[in-house]
């Protein structure tokens, strides 16, 4: 996700403090300010050195950054492309310590380690694992601590040239090589559709390019051979982007004969609006200045995803936002559980209201079946909630005096009505296809309820009759006694007959 912010990229070098204020989001980034100042060389004082430069430089900013984001060097970092034996982004992210550890020379203790997920590949994933001393980096966190700024992340300068390589080169598929030329080394980077998978400082810089381009042309070529001779897939690189450099016509000729694949030069800084504020101090143009501006838009989300801000090296300003957040989080939280409480405690307050009148209406119908009962010459015992305990002594009085008079059970009360009776048998026998002539209720042998329909239907129509009659087999308030009904046809008319119990 790209978003749109000001974010101040820093870089401490032995010898200079840097800081650039780069607006991303747009179609293109744009330097907005940068500031540099030189430091002595001073072993004990260095750390103060430092810091009165940072304070120095921070005072010269007069916009107000939205984050700031420390710069490390890739000279001073080391990546190894993984395989590691399994898929799912999640688990990968676990396993990428253990998987680097055996590929090191120091202890992965030592190190602060981040990965870019580069693709899947059968049932495996590749990562591209990059580690950082972290003392190093406590150190920088340490001085900007102490001048007043607090970190929001630390990326690499490697992420941010490939994401500005990306703005510029817009779509891409299958495998890309840049080399990324400084004055005294070079960090070639090969991407997968975008995706950074492989990147290494060589020491071939500008000069070497210029005075012995054959030697730098062996050493980029030797670094893809290795890298292709891991690499499952493609078999080639499409292509290799020179940047930082465009030497003479006769030097890019003979460099470009050694390299095995196409070569364009490309000025990152092209694609930067308001470039020169970085390039003003000679010693940060151009590959600082492209990294820089590229750490800031690979910060925003537009570039490859590094952050080394993690565990002890976590910012001041990540833990201020994330305490900010986690208290408007807190509030919210609050305000939800307390507009669940007011709707719970409402609606209760509803049900119980709906339930005392559901209990009166039944004990108002006790009374008027039963004047005399005892118990409603008691009064309504104030435990009745919802009328149950009235129920219970209505049905014990009726079936008490149910019995002198004839033994009449209850079930009369709970048989469907006429009106119910005659809706049922119109839905399964309707008006357009059969006449009912008679619809007679009477009281069975069992004392049960008989429902004796007659109709008429023409001659071709008999079959409907049966499915009309499985319908009516279906219902719930009529039980039909034969399987089929009684039919007799005359001339060009036939009579039926059905009888069910309700």
């Amino acid at each position: 996700m790209k978003l749109s912010s000001r974010i101040a990229v820093w870089t401490l070098e032995e010898d200079a403090v840097r800081v650039a204020l780069v607006a991303t989001g747009g179609k293109r980034p744009a330097v907005l300010e940068a500031h540099a100042q030189t430091i002595a060389i001073e072993p004990d004082e260095q750390f103060e050195i430092t810091v009165q430069a940072i304070q120095s430089v921070f005072g010269n900013l007069k916009g107000k950054p939205a984050a700031h984001v420390l710069m490390a060097d890739s000279q001073q970092s080391v990546a190894r492309l993984l395989a590691v034996p399994f898929r799912g982004k999640r688990r990968v992210a676990a396993a990428v310590t253990f998987e680097l550890e055996p590929h090191l020379a120091v202890p992965v203790d030592e190190l602060t380690v981040d990965h870019i997920f580069v693709r899947e590949v059968d049932d495996e994933s590749e990562v591209l694992a990059l580690g950082l001393r972290t003392q190093e980096l406590a150190e920088q966190i340490a001085m900007l601590n102490a001048a007043g700024i607090s970190i929001d992340g630390i990326g690499l300068d490697v992420a941010g040239l490939t994401a500005l390589l990306n703005c510029n080169r817009g779509k891409s598929t299958g495998l890309h090589a840049a080399l990324h030329v400084c004055e005294e080394y070079s960090v070639l980077t090969v991407t997968q559709s975008k995706t950074l998978a492989y990147f290494r400082v060589v020491s071939c810089g500008a000069e070497t390019l210029e005075s012995d381009p054959d030697k730098a042309a062996r050493e980029v070529q030797n670094t893809l051979r290795a890298f292709l001779a891991n690499w499952r897939g493609e078999t080639e690189v499409n292509g290799l982007t020179v940047t930082g450099a465009r030497p003479s016509n006769d030097v890019t000729q003979q460099f470009e004969s050694g390299i095995a694949a196409p070569v364009t030069y490309v000025d990152l800084l092209d694609d930067v609006r308001d470039s020169s504020r970085l390039t003003s101090d000679a010693k940060a143009a151009p590959f600082m200045a492209a990294a820089m501006t590229g750490a800031a838009m690979a910060a925003s989300g537009d570039g490859p995803t590094l952050n080394f801000a993690r565990g002890e090296l976590a910012g001041g300003g990540a833990i201020r936002r994330f305490t900010g957040q986690m208290a408007i989080s807190g509030v919210l939280l609050a305000l939800l559980l307390c507009g669940f409480l007011f709707y719970s405690v409402t609606a209760y307050r509803q049900r119980m209201a709906e339930i005392d009148v559901i209990g009166d209406e039944i004990w108002d119908l006790y009374t008027a079946a039963f004047p005399n009962s005892q118990t409603v010459q008691g009064g309504r015992n104030a435990a009745d909630k919802g009328g149950m305990m009235s129920l219970r002594a209505m049905e014990s009085d009726a079936m008490n005096s149910a019995g002198p008079r004839g033994n009449v059970s209850l079930d009369v009360l709970t048989r469907p009505t006429l009106l119910s009776l005659l809706d049922e048998i119109s839905k399964s026998l309707p008006g357009d296809q059969v006449t009912i002539t008679s619809v007679m209720v009477r009281a069975s042998r069992d004392k049960s309820q008989e429902v004796v329909i007659e109709g008429d239907v023409s001659a071709q129509a008999v079959g409907a009759i049966n499915a009309m009659f499985d319908r009516l087999k279906e219902s719930k308030n009529l039980t039909v006694s034969f399987d089929r009904p009684r039919t007799s046809i005359r001339e060009e008319k036939a009579t039926f007959t059905i009888v069910a119990q309700t």
